[in-house]
């Protein structure tokens, strides 16, 4: 997208538009706009325009699935990860605000293997955002993004509203063109999501790794909706307990 260019190759400058460059507007959690007449996210819209898209497809004997991956192999796979650590109570708030202090003062060089080409922060009020406008306002861009040598990137940030961080991973690969096939495309994105998974795993070891925690390969598997805290108290006292 626009921003993620300029975030990449450091074109930063004014966007203007109006309400009839409107196209689509979509967040996190999959709410959509299709209007700008409607200012909140609205899944009325969305579902009309995907029974429509689903309708075009039926009556050329194909599915949305098929539109999907037909996209996929046009314009490349894209590997999306996201991944959290909850951390609880008054020492939970603390770890969150030291990883994010650590990673500012003590960014990641490499990742998983590929070189940390590229820093930004969304507290930089020389960046794209400019100034804070409001306390509120920089809490929402407590944001640091990491774009790697592989063209993916790591974006880290505080839950606004849960008692933790969050980590997207996004990587990209390459068109592999309409004759690939479907076969092709599987083998494509089963790599991709591996790679995603490399980097989660190594972002988030050094993360924890700036507050002086240390979690094996397994413990990265529990379900995220454990908080770090009883990570730790399976890993040393549940699983040696078990092998005594």
């Amino acid at each position: 997208n626009v921003l993620d260019h300029l975030e990449r190759y450091g074109h930063f400058g004014t966007l203007q538009g109006t309400v009839q460059d409107f196209v689509i507007a979509v967040e996190e959690s999959h709410g959509l706009l299709v209007t700008p007449e409607i200012r909140d996210k609205d899944a009325a819209g969305a579902a009309l325009l995907l029974a429509e898209l689903a309708a075009l497809q039926r009556a050329k004997g194909a599915t949305l699935l098929d539109y999907l991956d037909d996209l996929y192999m046009r314009y490349g796979y894209y590997a999306n990860l996201g991944t959290s650590m909850v951390m609880t109570g008054a020492e939970g708030t603390a770890q969150i605000q030291a990883i994010q202090q650590g990673l500012r003062q003590q960014p990641p060089t490499a990742v998983a293997g590929w070189e940390v080409t590229q820093q930004v922060d969304h507290w930089d009020e020389t960046g794209p955002h400019g100034r804070f406008l409001s306390e509120t306002d920089k809490a929402s861009r407590n944001v640091l993004a990491f774009r790697l040598g592989n063209g993916a990137r790591v974006l880290v940030r505080p839950s606004g509203t849960e008692p933790k961080n969050k980590i997207y991973i996004e990587v990209p690969a390459p068109p592999l063109g309409r004759q690939a096939g479907r076969s092709a495309l599987a083998r494509c994105k089963a790599d991709t999501d591996a790679v995603a998974q490399r980097i989660a795993d190594d972002f988030t070891r050094q993360m924890l790794g700036l507050i002086h925690v240390y979690l094996p390969d397994y413990a990265l598997r529990i379900s995220a909706l454990v908080p770090l805290d009883k990570r730790l108290d399976f890993v040393e006292h549940f699983i040696p307990g078990l092998e005594e």
